[in-house]
């Protein structure tokens, strides 16, 4: 009974030691740097001297170098690192409870310019541990950090990094709506062995943890969202060591699957040889205003001849993905030919050049609004056309036909010939519409001699 009490007390004493942070608790481990350890001078200028301290390079956030501020009207309080051998350094990190200033000596004991400034201050917000990354700077043989005038600041860890491991890379984020989605892409990050993804409903955060991605992913789809909703994203980089520098915020915000992208034509056949025309077509669109889009055709039935830009649109971008594929970039052309609802962005015009079935297909598209969400459209929501290019008795209509019909012009289909009615119908009067399907007819009529 006796062993049972004492194996309890241990594992007690042994909890409260997991359970309560111990004296020199670091939330963000500053080690593997320069400064590890090391004495820094504290004094009232940039030289050489004073005390030595190393409660800032100790990785203890509890310690700290006090810089008093005190000498009002004159210099400020310094802490002053000197090097033997030039050291290289690509990133910094510092914990303070103000801005401070951070500024590199070379060996003739001139500063270094780094981002285009011989002194750069690290603001409040960033002297929160993280790492700093810079362009990486050689030949330092003195580092100093030091407070504005009258402005006292606390040091609690300063240490300063080489390219040995730590993520010192920025990426960039981009972040697009889809969907019921957002997809998010960032440039891959050296030495991460992985990617915190982070998200808000509010521009520059708080943000929340929603998933960590390995170090071969670069995107991520966020599908937990609510349509019409803004979210901004940011993705930190990580590894043993500790965190990278984060990404920018981008943000995107997600759409219902109502909107679609469709291929019309008024017509499901064509003659061989005659030129015809469809349209890409934005269906129950709100507010858009700039599309990008791939179409494909079947090359074997159809030959592309033009493409315009439909009224109110501006076609910026023609360009040929693949034998039977284009890409297009299209526009409103002003705030008052937004698409909402139905919308027409181009006509085509194609010329039928083999018999039988083919389609006319939207493989891929993005559409935009008028400058805050960019949405990714699902093959889903991508639309095609099939039209039947038809040949043989049909296309032997001449001249003669078309006059024929004309004399009959409003009169019963039923008394056309039978291969007037097997092309137009024999329900109704005939129209202007009869005419014009005749005459296309006969401009298909390779036998129809013109001369």
């Amino acid at each position: 009974m006796k062993a049972s009490k004492k194996y309890l007390a241990f594992l007690a004493f042994m909890l409260i030691l997991l359970v309560v942070p111990q004296k020199g608790y670091a939330a963000v481990d500053y080690r593997g740097g320069i400064l590890d350890g090391a004495s820094l001078y504290l004094n009232s200028s940039e030289n050489v001297g004073g005390s030595l301290f190393n409660e800032a390079t100790d990785n203890n956030e509890e310690t700290k170098i006090a810089m008093t501020g005190r000498n009002v009207g004159g210099d400020r309080d310094h802490i002053v690192k000197p090097f033997t051998e030039p050291v290289t350094v690509s990133a910094i990190r510092v914990k303070a409870n103000k801005s401070i200033n951070v500024g590199f000596y070379d060996k003739n004991g001139r500063y270094i310019t780094v981002n285009g400034k011989t002194l750069n201050k690290i603001s409040a917000e960033e002297a929160d541990g993280r790492l700093i990354p810079i362009p990486q700077t050689k030949g330092i043989y003195k580092a100093i950090l030091f407070n504005d005038l009258s402005v006292p600041v606390d040091i609690y860890e300063f240490n300063l990094y080489n390219d040995n491991g730590y993520v010192t890379e920025e990426s960039e984020l981009t972040a697009s709506g889809a969907v019921n989605s957002v997809n998010l892409k960032w440039d891959p990050v050296k030495n991460a062995t992985g990617y915190t993804i982070e998200r808000s409903k509010t521009h520059g955060g708080p943000y929340e943890k929603i998933a960590t991605a390995s170090v071969t992913e670069t995107t991520y789809t966020d599908l937990n969202v609510v349509n019409g909703t803004t979210y901004y994203y940011i993705v930190t980089p990580f590894n043993s060591l500790g965190n990278g520098p984060r990404t920018n915020e981008a943000s995107a915000t997600p759409q219902a699957s109502g909107v679609t992208l469709d291929i019309e034509s008024a017509k499901d056949k064509v003659f061989l040889n005659e030129t015809f025309t469809v349209q890409a077509v934005l269906n129950n669109a709100t507010n858009i205003y700039a599309e990008d889009f791939n179409v494909k055709y079947d090359k074997t039935r159809f030959q592309l001849v033009k493409v315009e830009a439909a009224d109110r649109m501006g076609l910026f971008h023609n360009g040929t993905v693949a034998d039977d594929t284009v890409r297009l970039i299209t526009a409103s052309l002003g705030k008052d030919y937004g698409i909402n609802g139905k919308g027409t962005l181009v006509h085509f015009t194609f010329k039928a050049i083999g018999l039988g079935k083919g389609k006319i297909d939207a493989t891929k598209g993005k559409i935009a609004d008028n400058g805050t969400t960019e949405v990714t459209l699902t093959e889903e929501n991508c639309g095609e056309k099939e039209i039947e290019v038809i040949g043989g008795e049909l296309t032997n209509f001449t001249l003669k036909h078309l006059g024929f019909l004309g004399f009959n012009y409003t009169e019963d289909k039923n008394k056309l010939t039978d291969e007037l009615k097997n092309l137009l119908g024999s329900t109704g009067n005939v129209a202007d519409v009869d005419l014009v399907q005749l005459t296309n007819a006969i401009l298909a009529n390779p036998n129809y001699d013109f001369n």
